[in-house]
């Protein structure tokens, strides 16, 4: 092999190096990008259950809890003694919520 060959095979071997690394931050970003959706999602669905956990216990005449807005809400409940109350739960800045029926007072 000259050394002119030499030469070809080094800057092959190099551009190959280079896509590798290229590759390798694609998949680095990849990963970083799919960590943090699973986290969103994490914590939708955590607000989601304290809400449920909320109106669960309106429901069962206790009181809803720390960190959970509840609105009354206009329409009229099918019931005798019920309100119609949807509500609101946040866990790191990401909102469930939820509507139901719940004794009056």
């Amino acid at each position: 092999m000259s050394r002119r060959d030499r030469g070809w095979v080094f800057i092959d071997v190099l551009n190959g190096l280079i896509i590798v690394a290229i590759l390798a931050a694609i998949l680095g970003a990849a990963a970083t990008a799919r960590q943090r959706a699973m986290k969103r999602l994490s914590d939708s669905r955590e607000a989601q259950r304290v809400a449920e956990a909320a109106i669960i216990s309106m429901q069962a005449g206790q009181p809803a809890g720390n960190g959970v807005v509840v609105r009354p809400l206009s329409t009229e409940s099918p019931v005798e003694g019920k309100l119609w109350v949807q509500v609101e739960a946040t866990v790191n800045h990401r909102q469930g919520e939820i509507v139901g029926l719940v004794p009056k007072g």
